[in-house]
């Protein structure tokens, strides 16, 4: 993971930043702060939180299709074991 190096506005320490991060802790000194964000970052960010929570609803939706898919399949296994059962219990061979 890539990070920044600032300056810590306390002690002027240099700290290690995850870009993906909007607060820093600096080591020396314990101080944080926020790292202010461009509106052009923040839209970015937004936009990019949007494409992943579509992605999300995107594959519930699959998982629940292919399981309406899969119902009858379900339903008649069930039925051949059910009719198993009944033939295993009456003794009808």
């Amino acid at each position: 993971m890539e990070t920044i190096s600032l300056r810590c506005k306390e002690c002027g320490g240099t700290i290690e930043v995850d870009p993906s991060k909007n607060v820093t802790f600096c080591p020396y000194c314990g101080s944080k702060s926020m790292i202010p964000e461009s509106d052009q970052v923040r839209i970015a960010r937004i936009k990019a939180n949007e494409r992943i929570e579509r992605e999300k609803e995107r594959q519930k939706s699959k998982r629940k299709h292919d399981l309406y898919e899969a119902l009858p399949f379900i339903i008649a296994f069930g039925g051949f074991i059910l009719i198993g059962i009944v033939f295993a219990l009456t003794g009808v061979e």
